[in-house]
């Protein structure tokens, strides 16, 4: 017998103790490792896109929308908030807060950057310390967000 011949039974018995049925569950458990570590490695060298993340507390500078101070007339009794106007932005919404800073109503979309505090929402004139924050839109998606603010009612 020839050297091929014996070449071909050595790797036929290798092939079937391989593939025997009883390795089978073996070698599937190994390919799905395989694909595990090859797809948590592309994982790791694929650079992931940014996500722009609101911060509820913060600088406004930073969040996008600029809150100027509260302007007061009528002995304080009458509040107009107030903010800079955001390049791109065809609304505003004032979003009014809880002490656990839960929205508690809001008013917009208005076109103007200042909003009158006696026009807020019934859950809003009874508080002392109205807790709000400004978001800028464009139609309804919201571009920009100021930091939470807080007014105290004299």
């Amino acid at each position: 017998s020839n050297g091929a011949g014996s070449g071909d039974s050595w790797l036929a018995r290798l092939a079937a103790w391989w593939l025997a049925p009883a390795r089978r569950p073996v070698l599937a458990t190994a390919g799905l490792l395989v694909v595990a570590t090859v797809g948590l490695a592309w994982l790791r060298v694929t650079p992931m896109p940014e996500r722009q993340v609101s911060a509820l507390r913060g600088d406004s500078q930073e969040s996008g929308v600029q809150v100027l101070e509260p302007q007061r007339w009528n002995g304080g009794r009458r509040v107009n908030l107030r903010w800079e106007a955001v390049a791109g932005a065809d609304a505003y919404r004032v979003r009014f807060l809880s002490d656990e800073l839960e929205e508690i109503g809001f008013a917009g979309p208005l076109r103007e950057t200042h909003y009158d505090l006696t026009a807020a929402p019934p859950a809003v004139t009874g508080r002392s310390t109205v807790i709000y924050q400004i978001e800028a839109l464009q139609g309804l998606d919201v571009i920009a967000t100021s930091a939470t603010r807080s007014y105290t009612r004299p």
